[in-house]
């Protein structure tokens, strides 16, 4: 068994070893050595090596500067295998790259197609120079290149994201359905169908679907994505989720058209709640529902689970009767709205009756996303926390029964920890950041220390008797900032932002920035099945688009930019765009996709010399199925197809490059070395 195991390891060194080996042995062992006898170094050529223009190739193997050194009797060698070996990999290369582009290359990986075509022109070069052995250098590096174009397209045509990681702290991983490891999640990275998502110990992440629907894995907790789906003219969404373990509060936003479920396996889930909590175990799920009702059906058994109501599910069995929950427990201490120059402090609350623990919650935010310390197993009704910075807190208190289910969090409370001369104390209870309304003003209120100096977007105003404030807010069109400030005795500030965007209009205007898009005929065209649409819209707007049954979904930045990537079948392709605008006003736009694989041909009539002693040549010549050309990277004026352009010579090596393209991005290139020798012999 151990030898086994030794040779399954060695085998792909082994198979490495054979790889290079039969390179090297294709490149330099396949020598043929023939006695010169005053032969055509063009028909040698072409007998060896397959074509009369490789004659300069074996001057160069055999290190002779002209065929004026060869004598009768030399012995030649001529590079049969490196020469083969090169056109082989030559022709790997160039499948390579069509492979790539054929998947959409030159719209989804850019750098990396440029790159690997650029090289594959140096190749083209090193072979006319006879420098074989640099040329199947480089041909490493196209393929390299051409492979990881290949593998990132792959990647990139998959379907817009279904979710995104909204919240985290602490260790939040992730993992696709094609990896055996988990990687770190970034804030906002988008989720797949199939991807899943976890929190280790004291993490906590969040998750926000299409809906806006969320929620809260708490820790040593895993989610799967099993789909997220929207159906734009019926205006109906369905999310799909399933606890793979831990547990998870969900904060949905409910309406008839969204549908959000979470997968227990043998129980049809209908969830007519705003709010609930769900907990996977060994062998058991429960469902605690804080808000609505929640429907569960498995063998001819149906409960339903009120308001405030649990039920425990073994797997593969019958829900349990709905137990009521615990009530929340009242806060004691800290009070609340209290300022406090220390950074150890108790918190402590009424007990419950058949309370068997409570779930304890500091959070720097009022939504309690930034969660800086919780704990479902406390057996007190207090807990201590220690070394606490400076900054405002808001903490609640949940209620756990012998069954483990938690109640409703208690009311919030919250506090502000100073060190000693501090920021005032300020809150802002509306709006919410990121908030958007069809109204021109808002309404900004919140809470500061009485008798301070408040500011709403620099002008002042009147604070209550009890700190209170409320102010109304004019908004401008699109994203506007507001900063409350509050200012004390010492002149320590206190800011606070919130984001709000605002629309007025129902007119969206849509601008496509593809550069294969036709503005007046309303129609794309490509040269593959590829399609990328990029255009700019109103910030932060959902833009999806249909071709037949199949969807792509994205959203557009703050500055209104998006990109979408589709797969045409063929051409005359209809295409529907629809973009909803956070304040849900949207627009429909169709399009048509025409499919253009008529490769451009560029003619060059004039005769160009090689070497000259003039100071400038004359180009002319004319493209075909093709739109524009350049010249040395110059755009260059056409008339009825046809051009004529004057090239200043250097000199010395002049390399003169053309590139003709169409609207649909099919190109060719040319390339033309001129030398200029104007000095006369000496």
């Amino acid at each position: 068994l151990i030898k086994k195991d030794i040779f399954v390891k060695i085998l792909p060194i082994l198979f490495l070893l054979f790889i290079l080996l039969d390179n090297s042995i294709a490149q330099n062992s396949n020598i043929k050595i023939i006695e010169y006898e005053h032969q055509s170094l063009r028909e040698l050529a072409e007998e060896y090596l397959g074509n009369p223009d490789y004659w300069e190739t074996i001057l160069q193997f055999n290190n002779l500067e002209s065929a004026s050194e060869l004598e009768t009797g030399m012995k030649l060698e001529i590079p049969i295998g490196l020469v083969s070996s090169t056109l082989l990999k030559m022709d790997e290369a160039k499948n390579k790259i069509s492979d790539a582009n054929s998947n959409g290359a030159k719209v989804l990986t850019p750098e990396l197609d440029t790159e690997a075509e650029l090289n594959f022109d140096k190749v083209l070069n090193l072979k006319r120079q006879g420098e074989w052995e640099e040329a199947y250098d480089t041909l490493q590096d196209v393929l390299k290149l051409a492979t990881e174009s290949i593998e990132q397209v792959r990647l990139l045509r998959k379907s817009a994201a279904d979710a995104t990681i909204s919240f985290t702290k602490g260790d939040v991983e992730r993992r696709k359905p094609v990896e055996k490891l988990w990687s770190d999640a970034e804030l906002f990275s988008k989720l797949y169908e199939a991807d899943r998502t976890r929190t280790l110990s004291n993490s906590v992440a969040e998750i926000t679907f299409i809906d806006l629907s969320r929620i809260r894995l708490n820790e040593n907790s895993q989610a799967l994505i099993q789909h997220s789906r929207i159906d734009v003219l019926k205006n109906i969404t369905e999310t799909k989720v399933k606890l793979v373990k831990g547990d998870a509060f969900a904060y949905l936003l409910k309406s008839p058209k969204k549908k959000f479920d979470i997968d227990i396996p043998g129980l049809d889930v209908k969830i007519r709640s705003k709010n609930f909590w769900v907990a996977k175990e060994t062998a058991t799920t429960k469902i605690a529902n804080y808000e609505g009702e929640i429907e569960l059906s498995a063998k001819d058994a149906t409960i339903v689970v009120q308001e405030n109501q649990g039920s425990i599910i073994p797997d593969g069995g019958v829900p349990s009767t709905p137990k009521d929950l615990l009530p929340a427990p009242d806060l004691v201490s800290p009070s609340n709205m209290t300022k406090y120059f220390e950074k150890n402090l108790q918190f402590n609350w009424q007990g419950v009756n058949d309370a068997k623990q409570y779930w304890f919650e500091l959070a720097s935010d009022a939504s309690f996303q930034d969660i800086v310390y919780s704990n479902k197993k406390n057996s007190n009704n207090n807990v201590k926390i220690s070394d606490l910075s400076t900054g405002i807190y808001f903490w609640h208190v949940a209620s756990i029964d012998e069954f483990g289910f938690p109640g409703k969090f208690s009311q919030q409370n919250y506090l502000m920890i100073n060190e000693d001369v501090t920021k005032p104390f300020l809150v802002i209870t509306s709006p919410n950041n990121m908030e958007v309304t069809k109204s021109k003003s808002v309404l900004v209120q919140g809470e500061s220390e009485r008798g301070l100096e408040l500011s709403i977007n620099n002008k002042s105003v009147e604070l209550g008797v009890d700190g209170k404030f409320s102010n109304e807010a004019q908004l401008n069109e699109g994203k506007n900032s507001i900063v409350v400030s509050s200012v004390d005795e010492s002149g320590n500030i206190a800011s606070m932002e919130r984001m709000v965007f605002y629309e007025s209009s129902n007119i969206i205007v849509n601008t496509i920035t593809s550069e294969n898009f036709i503005t007046d005929k309303n129609t794309f065209i490509l040269n593959n099945s590829e399609f990328r649409i990029t255009g700019k819209t109103r910030p932060l707007s959902n833009v999806k688009m249909y071709i037949g049954n199949d969807e792509t979904s994205t959203y557009a930045d703050e500055k209104g930019f998006y990109s979408l990537n589709h797969k045409i079948e063929n051409s005359g392709t209809d295409l529907t765009q629809v973009i909803n605008t956070p304040a849900n006003y949207s627009v429909i736009a169709k399009y048509k996709v025409l499919l253009d694989t008529k490769t451009p041909i560029l003619k060059i009539t004039s005769t160009i010399p090689k070497i000259t002693k003039e100071e400038s040549i004359n180009l002319e010549g004319s493209i075909v199925n093709a739109d524009s050309l350049f010249i040395n990277s110059a755009l260059i004026s056409l008339s009825n197809k046809n051009f004529e352009k004057t090239i200043i010579l250097v000199e010395g090596e002049n390399n003169i490059n053309f590139v003709a393209k169409n609207i649909a991005g099919s190109r060719v290139r040319k390339s033309i070395d001129v030398i200029k020798d104007s000095e006369p012999p000496k």
